[in-house]
């Protein structure tokens, strides 16, 4: 039950109507291809931007699987100049896919449970998986407007 409404939140976010404005999919799908590796303004580009969704995406997936937490296995901040936009975009639509993949098979115990993380940090990232997936959901809404603002500014 929980999962299912998780879910929706997702496509809502990627693919439907979100209150905030345009879902992340169409932002990117709007990116104009020739300034995605430019860096306007800032230390990162829109490749770099996406790449890095797709890496913490991943890792959240991980996570949901058991995984204890770390960095992503791509890294933080993954070189995307080995791919193409349209390759980032279906590594970034394929990512999502298999989270929301993982978390249909969660019950609701299960997405109540602790997140397996050792680390020693000064903030809680999220006490359980509920907390963890919607982290990602406001990591990629977060993302995408960073990625809005940097496509308008090379238009």
């Amino acid at each position: 039950m929980l999962a299912s409404k998780l879910i929706k939140e997702i496509d809502e976010v990627l693919t439907g109507i979100p209150w905030y404005g345009s879902q992340v999919v169409k932002i990117i799908e709007q990116v104009d291809q020739k300034w995605i590796h430019e860096k306007k303004g800032g230390p990162h580009s829109i490749a770099d931007i996406l790449l890095h969704m797709i890496a913490w995406t991943e890792e959240t997936n991980e996570r949901l699987k058991g995984k204890v937490a770390s960095d992503p296995a791509r890294v933080d901040w993954p070189d995307p100049r080995e791919h193409s936009w349209v390759e980032l975009i279906g590594l970034f639509m394929l990512s999502n896919d298999h989270l929301k993949n993982t978390i249909v098979k969660m019950d609701d115990k299960l997405l109540s449970e602790q997140v397996n993380d050792n680390r020693k940090v000064d903030f809680v990232e999220s006490e359980n998986y509920i907390g963890l997936i919607r982290g990602i959901i406001q990591h990629n809404i977060y993302h995408s407007a960073q990625i809005a603002l940097l496509n308008k500014q090379t238009i």
